[in-house]
């Protein structure tokens, strides 16, 4: 865009031929196109609907692959989220049965089921700090000290409750259409793309852009698979 403002007479005669830096384009677009750019889109439509009498009663539909620039090797996938988190769940189980055993006498149980809440694991982390408290125990670390049983339970739940809210952390922003997402770049999805001359067919993070056009070759919609963008 900074280059086309030097050297595009169209682009020169809309700019009234300032010439601004790719850092003024991006810090403007930062500000005020991020969440305008829909609303922008959607009148720029409507307008032209209006005046160009668009049919959009037919729309024609066509797609294309985007590689993102996120790197590949930094995937996160839905079913190994979802296989470690029923795996947390049982290690959940194991020790909240260890915790009712030892407050048997006290008429103190912990209910145990098949999945758990984040809330739940925080109740009984503060139960256990409450019990930490009560009993004046103090936290050791390192080679040849023994952690009392407390301890170890405090640090178990305390685990859990990290590794669950990551989990939970996850499954959000893939939510209910994807499988994957790129930590680089969470709204990226991993899927095949074209081979390259090399015909290395591999999982690369990407979008799946739609774009709808009507018979009179305006563009009305345009469509991110799992996601709307801007949407007439």
């Amino acid at each position: 865009m900074e280059k086309a403002a030097r050297h595009d007479i169209r682009i020169m005669w809309l700019t009234d031929e300032l010439k601004p830096s790719h850092q003024a384009i991006k810090d403007f677009i930062d500000r005020h196109l991020v969440e305008g750019i829909k609303d922008i889109f959607y009148e720029l439509s409507k307008y032209l609907v209006d005046k160009e009498n668009i049919n959009t009663d037919i729309i024609y539909i066509d797609g294309t692959k985007i590689e993102s620039s996120a790197n590949k090797y930094t995937f996160v996938w839905k079913k190994s989220i979802l296989k470690f988190r029923d795996k947390l769940y049982k290690k959940i189980t194991k020790t909240l049965k260890t915790l009712n055993d030892r407050y048997q006498l006290e008429g103190i149980y912990f209910p145990i089921d098949e999945s758990y809440e984040l809330s739940y694991l925080e109740r009984i982390k503060r139960f256990l700090e409450k019990e930490i408290h009560k009993h004046s125990i103090k936290f050791v670390y390192g080679k040849g000290r023994r952690k009392t049983a407390l301890q170890r339970d405090h640090e178990h739940i305390d685990t859990y409750i990290e590794k669950l809210k990551q989990y939970t952390k996850d499954l959000k922003i893939m939510g209910n259409d994807r499988n994957s997402y790129a930590k680089t770049d969470v709204d990226a999805t991993f899927m095949h793309m074209k081979e390259d001359h090399m015909r290395n067919s591999q999982l690369k993070p990407g979008y799946n852009i739609q774009i709808g056009v009507s018979m009179n070759i305006y563009v009305i919609l345009i469509y991110l698979v799992n996601a709307v963008i801007i949407k007439h």
